[in-house]
């Protein structure tokens, strides 16, 4: 059963899963452009999201070799994080006043095997971030979790952080994604596609008053917007949160690079050979 709360104006929806997700949109959604869609209907995505993309998972374990294959990943490897002071800028988080826009580089953190991890992923974009791209950013990220799950427990979560206007300046539908055998067919369909924001979510939020805008018309980039994101998710500190980003975000842009640094913060020392 779906949990909804209003907290401060605004609307979560926690989600069992991706069916319960489905039966609360309409029956109909608005057409959209096909570039923005990359080329999907509502009732396509709709559908594909049972259905799923088998072909996204063959190419994220094709990725996942060539990672391995490269020897790119040894234990213990270091991998930029940002933070107040480091090599080199992150442009993007410094033009939106973030104090934490530098990146440094920081070793691997040493975790056991069996330490649980919850991987939250806002499935939101700029508009500007083409269907192929977010295809791209899908595969990096589901790589990601097939390559976490060989060694622990992962938990995956998606949610939207959509904002609006009227009763509410923020609506967050949060769907869990099994992963203990990880569900194919709703994981790789709606991690790789641009219809599942772009026709699901919208759907989800535009009788809640979306307005195209980000949660509580804020930047992503913003600490307080991220700090309150973990606060709605209730995401605790060793948790994974891949936010919502622009173009020029790295896990858009150069997403295989990315993927590489997260790999390389989050797999126990020994298992990134």
């Amino acid at each position: 059963m779906t949990r909804a709360s209003t907290a401060a104006k605004t609307h979560c929806a926690r989600f069992t899963g991706m069916a319960d997700f489905l039966a609360s949109l309409p029956g109909h959604g608005k057409a959209r452009g096909a570039r923005f869609t990359g080329g999907e209907s509502f009732e396509d995505s709709r559908r594909n999201c049972v259905d799923g993309w088998p072909h996204i998972v063959a190419r994220a374990e094709g990725l996942l070799d060539q990672i391995e294959a490269s020897g790119l990943l040894a234990a213990g490897q270091p991998a930029y994080v940002l933070d107040v002071a480091g090599a080199f800028p992150c442009v993007p988080a410094y033009l939106a006043g973030v104090p934490d826009n530098m990146f440094r580089r920081a070793p691997s953190t040493q975790m056991g095997e069996q330490s649980p991890l919850t991987l939250y992923l806002d499935v939101c974009v700029s508009a500007g971030v083409s269907a192929k791209q977010l295809t791209e950013r899908g595969i990096a990220i589901l790589t990601l979790v097939l390559a976490l799950s060989r060694v622990r427990p992962v938990d995956l979560c998606l949610y939207a952080t959509l904002g609006a206007s009227g009763e509410f300046n923020a609506i967050i539908p949060i769907v869990p994604i099994a992963t203990a055998p990880l569900d194919v067919s709703s994981a790789t369909y709606a991690l790789a596609s641009a219809g599942f924001l772009r026709n699901l979510c919208f759907a989800y939020a535009e009788p809640r008053g979306f307005d195209g805008n980000w949660a509580w018309h804020q930047n992503p980039m913003d600490r307080a917007f991220r700090d309150r994101v973990r606060g709605v998710l209730d995401a605790q500190p060793q948790d994974l949160v891949i936010y919502g980003g622009h173009v020029s975000d790295p896990h858009i842009a150069q997403p295989v690079e990315w993927l590489k640094e997260q790999l390389a913060l989050h797999l126990p020392q020994g298992d990134a050979e």
